[in-house]
């Protein structure tokens, strides 16, 4: 099983078909949708996808401070809305299994993340650690190559003692 709980900031509507939608105790919307696909004649790779679109709004941090930050900054580096995505997936799942293993993915999420997830600091956490990473991210390539952008490299070809008399500098200038 492959789990991939990285939330992404993608601002796309789900795809595939949305099996559950539960509103959440902090307020916030889950959905979860199936996005199986057949893989042959009679399999499938069966996946799950929990997704909770997070506005970015000043009541979202009532229960979190913002601590120096405005929302207007947040708002700036983020957008007006956050997308916390959590894939669970199986794969080579036969035909007439395939509806019993995405109830058990969708169980398994429910049980092990809900609680989780519903907490009323989950939300305004989650904007704050991705405007930090991207923050740091500016940060570091600023710091890095500072106002212009990086040098292109030229790739060189596998070294090959054959040919190794005909590649010469001047063949891959920088």
């Amino acid at each position: 099983m492959r789990i991939n709980n990285t939330p992404v900031s993608t601002g796309t509507e789900t795809p595939g078909r949305v099996i559950r939608k539960i509103k959440l105790e902090n307020g916030q919307i889950l959905e979860i949708s199936d996005l199986s696909r057949k893989i042959s004649a009679d399999a499938y790779v069966v996946n799950m996808l929990a997704a909770m679109e997070i506005k970015v709004a000043p009541e979202l941090f009532d229960v979190e401070p913002l601590s120096g930050l405005t929302i207007d900054d947040i708002r700036g580096t983020l957008g007006e809305k956050v997308i916390y995505e959590y894939r669970l997936e199986r794969n080579f799942i036969l035909d007439h299994e395939k509806d019993g293993v995405l109830n058990a993915l969708v169980d398994t999420f429910m049980k092990n993340m809900c609680q989780y997830i519903s907490h009323p600091r989950f939300a305004p956490k989650l904007v704050l650690k991705q405007y930090r990473e991207k923050n740091s991210i500016k940060a570091l390539s600023n710091k890095a190559f500072g106002s212009r952008p990086p040098r292109r490299v030229a790739l060189l070809p596998a070294w090959n003692p054959l040919r190794a008399s005909t590649v010469r500098q001047q063949d891959y200038p920088l």
